[in-house]
């Protein structure tokens, strides 16, 4: 099977407060919306958010495994791309920051992906991208959100 998710989302917030927040791959499990979905966060090989890079992140949805990416493309603040293989499931993803302005900026993201339906059940591996990209974008977004919120009351 294949299949392609798409996401696209304006933000409240710079380009540059999100691209933090998203490539603070330490803190992911310190945002509340995905402190159940994570664990251990840890590159392994090379530097952080460099292409050739690998990070293992320890997922706890939908079931508990251990996910190796490789950075296929990063130019910060504005996107990066990574490749993924985990039981059956092959996935690209590719996350894009386009300024809107001072204040604001959108995210769009496309996670193609293929499947072995000999280990992954076929009808489950739609939904379950879907919210794996929707679940960890929207936690990234209303974090920042919520940080740049906070920021402009405070000064």
């Amino acid at each position: 099977m294949v299949g392609i998710c798409n996401y696209e989302r304006k933000v409240r917030a710079s380009r540059g407060a999100v691209w933090k927040t998203l490539t603070n791959s330490p803190k992911w499990r310190n945002i509340p919306a995905l402190a159940d979905w994570f664990g251990d966060v840890e590159w392994f090989e090379g530097e952080p958010w460099q292409v050739g890079s690998r990070i293992l992140i320890e997922h706890y949805w939908p079931a508990q495994r251990d996910v190796r990416l490789v950075m296929v493309s990063c130019t910060a603040p504005q996107e990066f791309a990574w490749i993924g293989h985990d039981r059956g499931l092959t996935a690209h993803q590719h996350v894009r920051l386009e300024a809107i302005d001072e204040h604001s900026c959108r995210v769009t993201s496309t996670m193609s992906y293929a499947s072995n339906a000999e280990i992954l059940e076929v009808p489950e591996v739609d939904p379950m991208a879907e919210r794996l990209l929707r679940t960890f974008l929207d936690a990234i977004v209303e974090h920042t959100e919520l940080k740049a919120t906070q920021a402009r009351k405070a000064g």
